[in-house]
């Protein structure tokens, strides 16, 4: 049984709600990240040594493994995506469970870092710690919502047909993970810049 819409799809014109909804969506996180970023390099510029005396610099082979497996979940979210506007039921449920695959591999493995960088020097011992597990914790927290998403997404076309309602959920939610993958990229040369 299909879902009816209010409008029928030939008659709509524009993008669908759910397009707007996730672009406001990933202009108030751009913010977000945007300040946490900021006061990063903010403290780091009017900071005499950074990281502090005590804490090590940060790890890179290993964050930048795993960025990039994330970055590789953009190729199946998209193809999820183009799977659902082609009603390909099937193909897009496999490119969903890929994508969520690839992202739980990404915050498993950060979150791991993240318990042995708190072991050497945890979130109340200076800014640069405090700064760094809040950057990297929000990340997280944003790939397990997407994986979230895409496991409902996944759920609901379990059964086979692909209505307009879910496209544009799949379509917003590829939107969401490209933004979420970009921003993996800015969270890791932030963590990693006093390595380098």
């Amino acid at each position: 049984m299909s879902e009816q819409l209010a409008v029928p799809v030939a008659l709509q014109r524009g993008r669908p709600v759910s397009w707007w909804g996730v672009l406001l969506l990933v202009a108030t996180e751009s913010a977000l990240f945007g300040a946490m970023i900021a006061s990063y390099f903010y403290l780091w510029f009017e900071t005499p040594k950074w990281p502090p005396p005590g804490v090590g610099d940060p790890k890179v082979l290993a964050p930048t493994l795993l960025t990039i497996v994330l970055l590789g979940s953009s190729f199946p979210a998209a193809e999820a995506a183009r799977a659902a506007r082609l009603r390909d039921a099937s193909r897009a449920r496999a490119e969903l469970v890929l994508t969520a695959v690839l992202a739980a591999v990404y915050a498993a493995g950060t979150s791991v870092l993240m318990v042995q960088e708190w072991h050497d020097a945890p979130a109340t011992k200076d800014a640069y710690s405090s700064l760094f597990f809040t950057i990297q914790g929000a990340h997280v927290a944003h790939v397990a919502a997407g994986v979230l998403v895409n496991l409902y997404l996944l759920a609901t076309i379990a059964r086979g047909r692909i209505s307009q309602y879910r496209m544009n959920g799949i379509w917003a939610m590829a939107l969401y993970w490209h933004f979420v993958n970009v921003l993996a990229v800015f969270v890791l040369l932030t963590t990693i810049a006093p390595a380098l």
